[in-house]
């Protein structure tokens, strides 16, 4: 597995990574060792195993943490299978924070699940942040500040095997193994149809597959030294952004994928792969047809 590389800190500051944890809240503690979280109103709340919430509403005034190696499953209905329901609803006053090989999913939108059911409307009123997470999954979510993927992912590096299937190639580690509803999918970390008041940044994830699309982001958007083993990874388009975007070494480079999206509109400036001048392949367009990654923004 390919090291983190250093970033300096400068640049860093400049797109707000949070690289610590925020305060605990000095609510009363609930933990969640595995199964259902019930439908109600909890102080802060720990996830020590595989945990759900596959109904209901709940409303957790404090801090989300998903303990090293645990999962929290926000994604999945309770009925199970596309277009029978929606998941539960989560809200956080607090922040998340994801820890070492731990799995958060959080949200369920038309752009991903369920389309003719609307969305949850997941709202946490903080930040996200992932620690080495092995996957995070954050959709059709109200976040109150910002998005953060610090390492982490599992990895994507299989000897022998070719490069659009090296993600296959690896069987998933535990959490993910342990969830039902991820059988047959391995790793990957997607952020789509969120609102985002503060930044997105995502820097040295090793996984199958990364996506940010179709999010509206107050802040900046930084993406760098990304290793995916998906030839159709990191596709991170679609977003409408206040803000910069900047991405850096990802392989593969950023791109549309299978995505059906349209560039990244950006009210500052765009560099590297996401800059106003890079065009990319989008094989829902006819074959040669190209469209820029970034345009500015409209006003």
């Amino acid at each position: 597995m390919r090291r983190l590389k250093a970033i300096p800190l400068a640049v860093l500051a400049v797109f707000g990574v949070l690289l610590g944890a925020t305060a605990v809240s000095a609510a009363p503690l609930y933990e969640c060792t595995g199964g259902n979280i019930a439908p109600g109103d909890y102080g802060s709340v720990v996830v020590k195993g595989v945990c759900y919430v596959p109904s209901g509403v709940v409303n957790i005034h404090g801090n989300l943490t998903i303990a090293p190696g645990a999962l929290l499953d926000a994604v999945s209905p309770a009925s199970g299978g596309p277009g029978t329901a929606l998941p539960g609803t989560v809200n956080v006053t607090g922040s998340i924070n994801v820890w070492a090989g731990a799995v958060l999913g959080l949200g369920c939108g038309p752009s991903v699940c369920n389309p003719p059911l609307g969305a949850t409307n997941d709202h946490v009123g903080g930040s996200i942040t992932g620690h080495g997470a092995l996957g995070l999954l954050v959709h059709s979510t109200t976040i109150g500040g910002s998005v953060s993927l610090l390492g982490g992912g599992g990895g994507r590096d299989v000897e022998g095997a070719p490069a659009s299937n090296q993600c296959f190639a690896l069987p998933a580690p535990a959490p993910w193994s342990e969830n039902p509803n991820l059988t047959g999918t391995p790793p990957y970390s997607d952020l789509e149809g969120n609102t985002i008041g503060g930044n997105v940044t995502a820097i040295g994830l090793e996984s199958c597959w990364f996506g940010a699309l179709r999010n509206v982001v107050h802040g900046n958007v930084f993406v760098a030294h990304n290793s995916m083993g998906d030839a159709d990874a990191n596709e991170v388009v679609q977003n409408n952004i206040t803000g910069n975007i900047a991405c850096f070494d990802n392989v593969v480079p950023i791109e549309y994928g299978d995505s059906g999206a349209t560039p990244n509109e950006v009210g500052g400036s765009a560099a590297g792969e996401c800059g106003f001048n890079v065009l990319s392949d989008d094989p829902m367009l006819p074959p040669g047809v190209h469209q820029h990654i970034s345009i500015h923004k409209k006003t």
